[in-house]
């Protein structure tokens, strides 16, 4: 694979319906705080092996064909907030994100795909209070043809692994 070439010599896995846990705070309606395990399941998550453990860069969530529609993700690639099913999807994504300590995720229908790079700090990324959403800056790529969707692909995994082994402190 091209990616695997440019990878500082770090090997790369490609692991399908991971799952992670990972502990978390939330605030009850009375003002207590308590811990709880948040369980996560993504369709395919890329990493690096450092030599001892595997460090998790990037995501892929699939959904079925059509599900990303036009219209709902014109507000992510203008910066804006996104609404509708796009708005589930995008806090689908981010918890994951959040669970898998990663900032670059992937949304792909098979027809269509979007590329987000979550920004902000990784404690924005949740809300301590149950059932209340956090807006979290992101970055948006829209990939609206099949063509092309290899390519994007390609070259968002590779910013990703960049940005990942730079955070890690390895030389790029």
């Amino acid at each position: 694979m091209v990616l695997s070439k440019h990878s500082n010599e770090f090997r790369l896995g490609s692991f399908s319906e991971a799952s992670h846990s990972t502990e978390v705070t939330i605030e009850l309606a009375a003002g207590e705080k308590i811990s709880t395990q948040r369980l996560s399941r993504v369709d395919r998550m890329w990493a690096f092996f450092d030599g001892q453990t595997w460090i998790k860069f990037a995501i892929v969530e699939f959904k079925r064909p059509g599900a990303l529609i036009d219209g709902e993700w014109e507000p992510a690639i203008q910066g804006r907030r996104v609404t509708g099913s796009a708005n589930v999807m995008c806090r689908q994504v981010i918890k994951y994100c959040y669970c898998y300590n990663v900032r670059f995720a992937i949304i792909c229908d098979g027809h269509k795909m979007v590329c987000l790079k979550v920004g902000g700090t990784k404690t924005n990324w949740v809300n301590e209070t149950p059932f209340v959403t956090t807006s979290v800056p992101t970055e948006a790529c829209w990939v609206g043809t099949r063509d092309e969707m290899k390519r994007y692909g390609y070259v968002f995994l590779q910013e990703a692994l960049k940005a990942k082994l730079i955070d890690s402190g390895f030389a790029v």
